[in-house]
């Protein structure tokens, strides 16, 4: 600690004489970082690019303090969240869609520019431009074959797997002859054009990205997106697409039970010797009961040492003919 101390004094007195040089400025983030005071650093090290912007080493420190922030976010060691680069938590739901932030100790959902903390999940393309969102869902009825929603459905599937879901859907949709995957043809300015299922759910996900960023007054980059617990390699594969294209980095695919146990704090708490007496973490069994707007989803997770593992999962949705009963027994 005492050579650390004495790399700071050293710093600080090289940008007192040449407060221009960005090299001083590089120097104290990096002593400043190995002490762990990473507010410190980034402040020296965004002091340093102000002076000098080209300068490699306060660039690749910013981005370090931005990794070593998100990593102590993971586990509870930052306080002032106001210094740290956002991540949004999005909920892409086939009727309804929401967002939230982790913010003052708990996660909150923003909501919309209308006041509501969910969102339709419905893209609408009218003669006056674009529409997502609760504009789209009201013209819905004047304009039903330029009216996208429940796209969730179909994402990541082949166009032979949801023939029944393709059937009731008011607009139109058809075959990629070369994937095989189900295309969205809509008309936009007075010529039909294709969508696949990833670019109309990005225009949900970018309405949510906007609603975060109007709410919390910044720019947002990151985030992580919850999917149900049935969904295939290829359906998080292009809700992830979905995201990119959102211009989002999606930092994490979550199982929607995993993240509503989560939110619960269900992983938290769970020790045999009781709360904060540092007993032997037990293992948990819990149901998660989703009932979304357009589809039942039940899931049993396992919780054991903070591993969350989904046992089973079972989806229903308007075209299934099950029990619930029957299923949960």
């Amino acid at each position: 600690m005492g050579k650390l101390n004495a790399a700071i004094e050293d710093a600080e007195k090289c940008i007192e004489i040449k407060p221009e040089w960005g090299k001083g400025h590089s120097r104290l983030g990096v002593a400043l970082f190995k002490k762990g005071d990473l507010d410190g650093a980034q402040k020296a090290y965004s002091a340093g690019l102000a002076c000098d912007p080209n300068n490699v080493q306060c660039d690749d420190g910013i981005a370090e303090v931005r990794k070593a922030k998100e990593r102590a976010i993971l586990n509870g060691g930052v306080k002032d969240m106001s210094l740290v680069e956002p991540v949004i938590g999005i909920d892409l739901g086939t009727t309804y869609s929401c967002v939230s932030v982790w913010k003052d100790g708990e996660a909150q959902v923003l909501a919309n520019s209308e006041g509501d903390r969910t969102t339709p999940s419905w893209v609408a393309f009218t003669d006056d431009g674009r529409l997502v969102g609760d504009s789209a869902k009201r013209q819905a009825a004047q304009n039903t074959k330029r009216t996208l929603f429940n796209v969730k459905r179909i994402i990541g599937r082949q166009f032979a797997e949801c023939a029944e879901e393709v059937k009731i859907m008011p607009f139109k949709v058809k075959e990629d002859k070369s994937s095989g995957k189900p295309i969205i043809e809509v008309e936009v300015d007075d010529e039909p054009k294709d969508f696949t299922p990833e670019q109309i759910s990005a225009m949900v996900l970018e309405k949510m990205k906007k609603t975060a960023e109007v709410a919390l007054g910044r720019p947002i980059k990151k985030a992580v997106i919850t999917v149900p617990a049935y969904f295939n390699d290829a359906q998080r594969r292009q809700t992830k697409d979905a995201g990119a294209i959102a211009g989002l980095d999606v930092l994490r695919i979550i199982n929607e039970p995993t993240a509503a146990a989560l939110a619960y704090g269900l992983d938290k708490n769970n020790t045999e010797g009781g709360e904060g007496e540092g007993g032997k973490p037990k293992e948990q069994t819990i149901l998660v009961f989703d009932l979304g707007g357009g589809t039942f989803d039940v899931s049993l997770l396992k919780i054991e040492d903070g591993v969350f593992t989904v046992v089973r999962s079972v989806h229903w949705s308007p075209y299934d003919r099950v029990r619930v009963v029957n299923a949960v027994s």
